[in-house]
């Protein structure tokens, strides 16, 4: 679940949480300008998952059940529907990514295994 927060942190702060890469107990710094635009509840879901000891970031049950993946979610129970899609803030037109429901599909799946 930590390279998740990397990624999710990553995709939506538009800059690596750590530098150098390897220096992952540092503290995360929120960029002002990048994080503005964002939930608070962004922020804390990616906090939780990148806390440099294992046994204080969440299962991924308990990932998968946060409330801004909840909030954001709009596949509810695999209706089958499409997952939408947002674009990146801040300029980075060409880049999209999927929505929470996607986190929270793969999230499903590897607390299945």
């Amino acid at each position: 679940l930590f390279a998740l927060g990397v990624i999710i942190f990553t995709l939506l702060g538009g800059y690596e949480p750590f530098y150098p890469p390897s220096n992952v107990t540092a503290p995360l710094e929120f960029d002002v300008a990048a994080w503005a635009p964002l939930s608070q509840e962004s922020a804390a879901f990616v906090t939780d998952l990148l806390r440099s000891h294992p046994q204080e970031r969440p299962t991924a049950a308990t990932a998968r059940a946060d409330a801004w993946l909840a909030l954001h979610s709009s596949v509810e129970g695999g209706g089958g529907e499409e997952p939408a899609e947002e674009k990146l803030p801040f300029g980075y037109s060409d880049l999209k990514f999927h929505s929470a429901a996607v986190v929270r599909e793969a999230l499903a799946s590897a607390g299945s295994g």
